[in-house]
């Protein structure tokens, strides 16, 4: 591998090492490589962008650093793979990087027109296991690296991209202290007093009572006893807006009552024990002088997974559950309820009988369930459509990357799950999708009809329970029930396609080439 040093001049010198389609560990055939300069910025592509960064070793005293770029693309499955790789004494932090660092992913700011990864790499301590953290940036634009700043001896630092700001955790004399500063300036957000961590309105479980939303950061003045003082809402770039933000919490007749407000309304929110000793619970709403009890249950409200609104605050869900004797986990429910008349949407089975661990809402109208296991690999997450009562388990992807992982230049929607789609080639040209693309269920791949027909002159003439498929004078008829839907769209096995002639020429472990039999 060539190493290059960032004082070279030629910024050209710096980038792409080696760029291809990356199919797992396999390749594709050479014709379909990607050669390229630097890395493209499509305009108009649904594209996914990951930062890998990777320590391996000091060479003539200097810090080598591996960055990795990773491209996928929604529209049409294809994944692009860019290398770097830097060694300067410009890199080099005053302790030494920890030599276990391996394939960290960088979180990226997608908030301007250049796209920048931020990751805090370990380093080696003056005592052992008391180590700091050195913060770098990679500039996808650029192609270059530079070491931000460095913070010695028991800190770890959390990067917020979504509001260009850090925080630094110092763990002193037993306390955590914290530090907030600007990934632009590098300038500390407060200059003195003690203060929290940044959350959402969501996390803190509590309710604004004027001047946020749920889905606002908040950030709180303490005083010695760690109590806040005054809470701030945080935007871009670590503007600062006084806000309220309530907490109503009381214990009453043995039961605890809690109380969230929004929209107009509040909910009260009880658990409470029946007399023969059975954990219930009960959510009301109330607006005005009207109360409508919405949910009345066995069991109680996981308050740690829930409630959580949707991005539009339009819906609200909460996962409940029944304990057994010694905390055994029995049953679990999610119910989603509109926040205009709390009318329920959906109410939700756990898909493996397993305890939610978090619900997330990926866009106003898709929930993620994420479960309670120590086998992901298992148990992995599952997509619901709130629309069309969809689900959709997540592929091995989901096993290697995490939400704060990656950034990605489009909205959800017209997709059941964030997975990367299967790419589908025929005659060596991509099937290019305009929502929900190609993937596998039971060892078959289902790419969508609507795409594939516009894309290779096919007819599809839609029956009752067969779907009806013309192509260049070839005629075949499907069951319904061979295909997969989601929603209102129709996905056919690539394998049933032959008989319009488009032979499956050969498939690896995420591609499949199809070619056109006629001459």
């Amino acid at each position: 591998m060539r190493i290059f040093s960032l004082n070279k001049p030629s910024i050209g010198s710096i980038k792409i090492l080696i760029a291809f389609i990356l199919l797992g560990c396999t390749l594709f055939p050479a014709s379909f490589a990607v050669a390229a300069d630097q890395i493209v910025f499509p305009s108009s592509d649904r594209t996914r962008y990951e930062v890998i960064f990777d320590f391996t070793q000091y060479v003539n005293n200097n810090a080598h650093i591996d960055i990795t770029v990773i491209q996928s693309d929604f529209d049409t499955g294809a994944r692009t793979r860019v290398n770097y790789a830097f060694e300067d004494s410009s890199l080099n932090p005053k302790q030494k990087l920890n030599g276990n660092i391996s394939e960290i992913h960088g979180v990226i700011d997608g908030s301007s027109s250049q796209l920048r990864a931020y990751a805090s790499l370990p380093t080696e301590g003056i005592i052992p296991g008391d180590g700091g953290e050195a913060l770098y940036r990679f500039d996808l634009t650029t192609g270059s690296l530079t070491k931000m700043a460095e913070y010695q001896e028991a800190t770890w630092i959390t990067i917020l991209p979504q509001l260009q700001l850090y925080q630094v955790h110092d763990y002193l004399n037993n306390e955590v202290h914290l530090h907030t500063y600007s990934l632009d300036t590098m300038k500390p957000l407060f200059t003195k007093g003690a203060y929290s961590a940044i959350e959402t309105v969501d996390q803190l479980k509590a309710s604004c009572t004027s001047g946020c939303q749920h889905t606002d950061y908040i950030i709180s003045t303490l005083n010695k006893d760690n109590e806040r003082i005054q809470n701030y809402k945080v935007q871009s770039h670590g503007k600062l807006t006084p806000v309220q933000i309530k907490y109503e919490e009381v214990e009453k007749s043995g039961a605890t009552i809690r109380y969230l407000h929004g929209n107009g309304g509040k909910l009260k929110l009880e658990y409470y024990t029946t007399p023969n000793k059975q954990n219930a619970a009960r959510v009301t709403w109330i607006k005005g002088s009207s109360k409508k009890v919405i949910l009345n249950t066995k069991g109680r409200i996981f308050t740690y997974a829930s409630p959580v609104f949707s991005p539009d605050g339009k819906s609200i869900a909460f996962a409940t559950e029944i304990l057994g004797e010694h905390m055994r986990k029995l049953d679990f429910t999610v119910y989603v309820y509109n926040t205009k008349d709390m009318s329920l949407v959906s109410k939700i089975k756990p898909d493996y009988g397993l305890g939610v661990y978090r619900l997330i809402f990926d866009s106003n109208t898709l929930l993620r369930i994420k479960y309670e296991t120590s086998r992901p690999g298992d148990y992995r997450d599952v997509y619901h459509d709130l629309l069309t009562g969809t689900a959709v388990t997540a592929g091995y992807d989901s096993l290697t990357i995490r939400d704060a992982d990656h950034y990605d230049n489009f909205k959800y929607d017209h997709l059941f799950s964030l997975e990367l789609p299967v790419p589908v080639l025929v005659n060596n040209k991509y099937i290019r999708y305009s929502r929900h693309g190609s993937f596998r269920k039971n060892g078959n791949i289902y790419v969508p009809l609507t795409d594939l027909a516009a894309q290779t002159g096919t007819q599809v003439t839609m029956e009752l329970a067969d779907i009806r498929l013309e192509r260049n004078g070839h005629i075949m008829t499907v069951s319904k029930k061979s295909l997969e839907s989601l929603g209102d769209n129709w996905f056919i096995p690539v394998r049933q396609l032959e008989p319009i002639g488009l032979k499956m020429a050969y498939s690896r472990s995420i591609a499949v080439f199809l070619e056109n039999t006629d001459k």
